[in-house]
């Protein structure tokens, strides 16, 4: 057997393919084609308010850190990502990664970023203005680690509340 790898397709496509071959509304194709990042079959099968919901958690795990809030409130949150979500824990990893990558060209201060999760473009710019590009590297070398470490069955929870605190102490 042989694997066929295909690139992702620009949200315009996917947004097309939708419109040829579902009854989603309108405004929700568009945001479906964004947050599948890609692919038609994501943009098919997602639950945008639960997908919404879980970019927003992740968002305010990423804002709580920045803002050196205190490590309960980090706990709390860490949990719901780790505990608290129907999807695998491995998706929630890649829904960090996207936005981190949006806040790395925020913060870095690219002319025309191409946001992954533009829904969120409002609180990614806030956030953008509170991290540099080296917190965003620091979050995706911890993110990458707790990643590795999920093959030795680390404790999820407990491998991001330590991403978590590092990114406060590293403020």
């Amino acid at each position: 057997m042989r694997a066929v790898f295909f690139s992702a397709l620009q949200t315009e496509s996917v947004e097309q393919i939708l419109r040829d071959h579902t009854e989603i509304p309108a405004a929700q194709r568009k945001l479906a084609a964004q947050m599948a990042e890609g692919s038609p079959g994501e943009a098919v099968s997602l639950d945008l308010a639960e997908a919404t919901e879980l970019r927003r958690l992740i968002l305010r795990v990423l804002a709580s850190a920045a803002e050196g809030r205190s490590f309960a409130d980090l706990f709390a949150q860490s949990a719901q990502l780790a505990k608290g979500q129907r999807v695998p824990f491995e998706t929630v990893l890649e829904l960090f990664y996207s936005l981190l990558t949006d806040l790395l060209e925020l913060s870095a201060g690219c002319a025309e970023p191409r946001l992954r999760n533009p829904i969120f473009g409002k609180e990614l710019a806030s956030l953008a203005r509170r991290v540099d590009p080296a917190w965003v590297a620091h979050a995706v070398q911890g993110l990458d680690e707790l990643s590795g470490r999920l093959r030795r069955n680390i404790n999820r929870q407990l491998g991001l509340d330590a991403v978590a605190m590092s990114l406060v102490s590293d403020r």
